[in-house]
């Protein structure tokens, strides 16, 4: 979703609001480190493992009601997904107790990371910001300036909620964040689940 390369790979990378996703271990397992940012973290591989089963069935509701908010390709059924989100799942959950010990598992919360400026390379957000116009433009604007003041580079997945459409505030906060000194761009992303994801907004400094 994010069109890493291989180059991509090999920097420092930091996910926000990366949840019990499965990235983490994945790319520690093939010897590339990451470090995760999340609220999640600061609870116990239990009581994280008791959240995940208690929000299954619900989560799985929600899609198998809603399947026109979905394009089907990469994935064919509801069941293929929810497969796939719990093999990502149990995997965080395997990975989660070492990670933590070794530091890639660190609790925090957008708007405000607790990172050094341009502690990483590149910074990713996946399925969080614009996925909830709740959240209103202030904390994505607020959100998206912390993220490139600890990344040199920022990635975010995807610029549509969960209905598929752009939040109401969309362009003026791509105005907003390129008068504060940064360059804002949509390109095609690697991924489209979501129905009009098949999009990431990359944050540069310029």
């Amino acid at each position: 979703m994010f069109n890493l390369s291989d180059r991509d790979l090999c920097r420092s990378i930091l996910g926000c609001s990366d949840g019990p996703a499965g990235f983490n271990a994945h790319m520690h397992a093939l010897g590339h480190p990451v470090i995760s940012c999340d609220p999640l973290y600061q609870y116990s591989h239990d009581q994280i493992g008791c959240s995940i089963r208690a929000a299954r069935d619900e989560v799985m509701q929600q899609v198998r009601e809603n399947p026109q908010n979905f394009t089907w390709n990469h994935i064919r059924t509801p069941s293929e997904l929810e497969q796939v989100r719990m093999t990502a799942m149990q995997s965080f959950l395997a990975d989660y107790e070492a990670g933590l010990m070794q530091g890639r598992y660190i609790a925090g919360a957008l708007p405000r990371l607790p990172f050094r400026d341009q502690s990483f390379d590149l910074g990713l957000c996946s399925h969080f910001l614009f996925l909830y116009n709740s959240l209103g433009q202030e904390f994505h604007l607020r959100s998206i300036r912390e993220m490139a003041r600890v990344a040199r580079e920022v990635r975010i997945y995807p610029v549509v909620n969960t209905n598929g459409e752009r939040a109401e505030f969309f362009e003026e906060l791509l105005c907003r964040i390129r008068s504060s000194g940064l360059g804002a761009r949509t390109e095609p992303a690697g991924y489209d689940f979501l129905k009009n994801g098949g999009e990431m907004l990359r944050i540069t400094g310029e």
